[in-house]
C-alpha cells in the first residue's frame, strides 16, 4: 500500500512508504543482516551504511548528504519532490541500489536503521527517506529482535547478490506416484 496523502510540510512530501503488521504466527528474521537493526537513529554524513535489497542483495556504502532535495519519478508522468534526503553512493565502482530494491532498510554499521531506499539513479547514487521521520509519520515502531542484537562475521564482499538455490550434491530424492 502506498500512502494516499504522503505526509507534507511547506516544502513538499516527507515519506512516500508502505507498512505492514506481522500475523502473529509470522516471526521477523534478523539473521539476514548482517547487524542490528537494534534501533533507529540519524545518519550523519560519511556514515558507513548497507542495505539488503531484492535485486542487488547486500551491498555497503557511505552518506553522502542528509539534507538533499530530490525530484523521483512515480510512473511514467508523475514526479514528486522530496526533502531532507539521504544521498548514499556506493563503495569502489558498485552502485549501492538497483531496481526493485526501493522499500529496503538502510542500516549503519552499528546497528542503527536509519534510512528507507526510496530512489536509485544512473550516476550511481541512492536516495533514502529518513526512518526515523517515516516511523513518526505512519506511527510505527521498530519490532525488536527477540534474540537480541544481531553480529555475523562480515566480509570484504561489497555487493553479494542473491544467489540461486541449487539442488544438494549427492542426494537423491525418489518420486512417488
Amino acid at each position: 500500500m502506498r500512502a494516499a496523502s504522503p505526509g507534507k510540510s511547506s516544502k513538499g512530501p516527507y515519506v512516500d512508504a508502505a507498512a505492514a503488521r506481522l500475523e502473529p504466527d509470522v516471526v521477523a528474521d534478523f539473521n539476514l543482516m548482517p547487524v542490528g537493526p537494534t534501533h533507529l537513529g540519524a545518519a550523519g554524513v560519511g556514515d558507513a551504511v548497507f542495505k539488503i535489497g531484492r535485486t542487488s542483495g547486500e551491498t555497503s556504502g557511505r552518506i553522502e548528504s542528509t539534507s538533499a532535495t530530490v525530484k523521483v519519478m512515480m510512473g511514467a508522468m508523475e514526479e514528486i519532490v522530496f526533502h531532507d534526503c539521504l544521498v548514499i553512493r556506493g563503495q569502489g565502482t558498485h552502485n549501492f541500489s538497483s531496481p526493485g530494491d526501493a522499500g529496503a532498510m538502510i542500516v549503519r554499521r552499528d546497528g542503527v536503521a536509519v534510512g528507507l531506499l526510496i530512489a536509485g539513479s544512473s550516476a550511481s547514487i541512492t536516495v533514502s527517506l529518513s526512518l526515523e521521520r517515516v516511523f513518526e509519520q505512519l506511527k510505527l515502531r521498530l519490532l525488536p529482535n527477540p534474540n537480541g542484537p544481531v553480529r555475523r562475521h562480515q566480509t570484504d564482499t561489497v555487493a553479494r547478490p542473491r544467489k540461486k538455490a541449487r539442488p544438494a550434491r549427492g542426494k537423491r530424492t525418489r518420486k512417488s506416484g
